[in-house]
């Protein structure tokens, strides 16, 4: 499905886009309040151990957020 949606936008998928997609995608269905044995049934895992272990790694925005709260020179008032 997603590779059908890419040829109708005109984007070319470089290598390693799908999975970076359906990574995001997961993240993100989290971080809007959904709960994980939904997510499990739509990435298709068989078990919600393979569905949490795939959602452990960071995601930018997860890193940024980890920095924002804890970098000194951010919580300088300097404006």
């Amino acid at each position: 499905m997603v590779q059908r949606l890419l040829v109708r936008s005109g984007l070319r998928c470089l290598e390693g886009c799908i999975p970076k997609f359906r990574h995001t995608f997961a993240i993100n269905f989290l971080h809007n309040g959904s709960e994980m044995p939904q997510l499990q049934y739509l990435l298709g895992h068989s078990t919600l151990e393979m569905t949490k272990r795939y959602v452990a790694t960071p995601g930018l925005m997860d890193v940024l957020s980890a920095h924002e709260k804890a970098s000194p020179v951010d919580a300088m008032d300097l404006a």
